[in-house]
């Protein structure tokens, strides 16, 4: 998405979302109110970062002639802004049916997470992360373990513009590490040297790389561990962090069963070690490890 300033948004009146999966609403409106829809990242595409004055993208959108609209939300308050001049929307069936189930948050737009599958340490032994539940104990790579909080799911749409995951092929961070391969996405912190090293930094382009689109279903699901303390746990044998909270829990489902079992989005502070975003900033001895030393 590039920004572009609306003339007009359409209210769902009594709009209710069911996961990532519909969202339905009673009666539309059309409102005559002037606002940009800013593409704060930039990204260049709808993403939970883009905002309509006081409300962000949803993620589920309506497609009028096809072109796709992003719903917007603040509240209770849902809105889908458009230019009437360029192309008038209202009145499209789509407004009439009363839902929508189409819904794309791209990789971008999506919280550092592990892909479906994923197995992490457990006092039992690995566990797939998509069978743990609150007060489930799960294994930290030092201290004793620690019981769940919250699963957190979230299901993105395989586009081509969607960013690829990584692969962390197994025995990549030696032997063992992981045991099986991994795969998370870019952004997804692995403990290693006393760093947190994203995902993305540690590609190789043999051992690490990215995952091709047609390796993937056309949709998938990512999975987060949130527990006490921002901590690294054990996912295939490979040191990976926790679920760190950057204001992101709404993108998953789930979040309202969260809010009303916790009662407001829990801070959790990150742990103080230094966090390197690209292969440049790795230390030398990780670089000759990982291959990469013709890094910049």
């Amino acid at each position: 998405m590039t920004n572009f300033s609306a003339t007009h948004w359409v209210n769902l009146s009594m709009a209710t979302a069911t996961g990532t999966t519909r969202l339905t609403w009673s009666a539309v409106h059309d409102i005559s109110q002037t606002g940009t829809v800013t593409d704060t990242a930039p990204l260049g595409e709808l993403n939970a970062s883009d905002m309509f004055r006081n409300t962000s993208f949803t993620g589920f959108h309506v497609t009028v002639d096809g072109k796709a609209y992003g719903v917007f939300r603040s509240g209770h308050t849902y809105a889908v802004p458009y230019n009437k001049g360029i192309h008038d929307i209202w009145g499209a069936p789509v407004f009439a049916s009363g839902e929508t189930t189409q819904y794309l948050m791209p990789l971008s737009g999506a919280a550092n997470c592990f892909l479906d599958g994923t197995r992490l340490a457990t006092p039992g032994g690995p566990r797939g992360i998509e069978t743990l539940a609150p007060g489930d104990l799960v294994q930290q790579t030092s201290g004793p373990p620690v019981p769940v909080i919250w699963i957190w799911r979230q299901t993105v749409l395989n586009l081509p513009q969607t960013p690829p995951l990584i692969r962390l092929r197994a025995h990549s961070l030696g032997p063992g590490t992981p045991a099986r391969d991994l795969v998370v996405t870019p952004d997804h912190a692995i403990g290693i040297g006393g760093f947190l090293v994203t995902a993305q930094a540690l590609m190789n382009g043999l051992t690490i790389h990215e995952v091709a689109h047609r390796d993937l279903p056309e949709h998938y699901s990512l999975w987060h561990v949130e527990v006490a303390a921002h901590c690294l746990l054990l996912a295939e044998n490979c040191p990976a962090e926790s679920f760190l909270a950057y204001g992101d829990r709404d993108r998953f489902d789930g979040h309202d069963a969260y809010l009303r079992h916790h009662g407001h989005d829990r801070p959790i502070p990150e742990m103080p070690l230094p966090r390197i975003l690209c292969a440049r900033h790795l230390p030398p001895a990780l670089k000759a490890r990982l291959g990469l030393v013709r890094v910049a």
